[in-house]
């Protein structure tokens, strides 16, 4: 226990010292130390928790002009020594297995070049690109329907060589619930499963399928005794097990849930005008990313602002910052850590060492998160599970 607990503080420590240059050297590290390590497999608690969380970013906020979405989407990875202005928040990506998360109609505003463009320069970076796609799936055949429209939008990108390592499936149930509430989740499940069947065989297969993730607004779903905070008559338990049942039909297996949930939809839990008390709605996370993992997949979290998102780049920051502290202070534990922004603000991506900037926050989110799981070691309770080999 003393020589973990020694371990994990030299790594803090040196995160601290050296940020900039140590986040890779220290996950290497942190990868080398885990697999001299034996624990009890059936303990779910230890195994699931026993790593680092993958970092994704989402750099495509929605600025007025669409150019200049684009502008700044594809400096981040193109150009001479492109990532020397994001090298920290970088480095997270890489060295997690992370990815660089752009929404489908940002390369729907693409021309044919410019997609071709980022395929070939995030393929140089050995960058994986994590697309979210989805919208409402009503009725019999429309997964198959969007599928094909959603794939022929980005058949440049993907001429080019391009590949998604993560396709996120946004917001599907709360889209369709929100257009055709009658459909049973069954029918949303099955149509899901289809259009992402269909989105990959129509972008020719070629190599791995992406990993599949449920990505979707947590606050229309009650987790448990946590009721939703928007009634869509939707139960986190009851659509995870249905979309796995639907995915496998396909052959398709569901990596995991990213859930949506800006920090104002937490900590104003149910509602502002009638809030629960405080920090009630960080313990629904927690439980919600408890429930994910007991279904033997994989959680994530989006941590953003909304309220910062729609007034100012300071405020997207502090407000992000809070989300992240209230979640990990209510137990929360996530396999990956998304920082995006889909709104006006943070109007800079980068560089990272402007204030405030959307790479800013990031590394600030990413590097508390890094922090939380190698304190999680520190516990002698967690250790005395743990059998000790020679690590030299």
């Amino acid at each position: 226990t003393i020589i973990c607990a020694s371990i994990t503080s030299f790594l803090i420590l040196l995160l601290k010292k050296y940020a900039s240059i140590e986040i890779a050297t220290t996950l290497r590290f942190w990868n080398s130390f885990r697999s001299h390590q034996s624990f009890n497999h059936n303990d779910t608690s230890i195994s699931s928790s026993f790593s680092y969380p993958t970092f994704v970013l989402g750099p495509t906020a929605n600025l007025p002009n669409k150019s200049e979405i684009i502008s700044q989407l594809l400096n981040l990875v193109d150009g001479e020594n492109p990532t020397s202005s994001w090298s920290r928040t970088f480095s997270y990506i890489q060295s997690s297995g992370g990815a660089l998360h752009v929404r489908q109609q940002v390369l729907g505003y693409m021309s044919s070049q410019q997609q071709q463009q980022l395929a070939r320069a995030t393929t140089k970076l050995n960058l994986t690109v994590s697309l979210e796609s989805g919208g409402s799936f009503c009725g019999n055949g429309s997964g198959i329907t969007a599928g094909g429209t959603h794939a022929a939008s980005l058949r440049y990108f993907w001429e080019a060589g391009g590949r998604f390592g993560f396709l996120a499936l946004e917001s599907v149930f709360s889209r369709t619930y929100a257009t055709c509430p009658n459909q049973t989740i069954l029918r949303t499940a099955m149509e899901v499963a289809e259009f992402a069947k269909t989105f990959v065989e129509r972008l020719g297969g070629g190599g791995r399928l992406p990993l599949f993730f449920l990505y979707d607004a947590l606050p229309h779903f009650s987790v448990g005794r946590w009721p939703a905070n928007v009634d869509y008559g939707m139960e986190l338990d009851n659509v995870i097990e249905s979309l796995q049942t639907a995915m496998r039909e396909q052959s398709l297996e569901l990596e995991g849930v990213w859930m949506d949930c800006p920090y104002e939809y937490s900590r104003d839990y149910p509602n502002a005008s009638a809030p629960s008390p405080a920090g009630t709605g960080f313990k629904k996370i927690a439980a919600a990313a408890e429930l994910v993992r007991n279904k033997g997949i994989k959680v994530g979290k989006n941590f953003n602002s909304q309220e910062g998102g729609e007034t100012s780049d300071e405020l997207f920051f502090n407000s992000t910052i809070a989300d992240w502290d209230a979640s990990d202070a209510a137990g929360g534990i996530f396999d990956f850590v998304l920082v995006e922004t889909w709104y006006e603000h943070p109007t800079i991506v980068a560089p990272e060492t402007k204030l405030f900037s959307l790479t800013y926050t990031a590394v600030e989110v990413f590097t508390k998160s890094l922090f939380s799981h190698l304190k999680i070691y520190d516990n002698a309770s967690l250790f005395s599970h743990l059998e000790i080999y020679d690590y030299a």
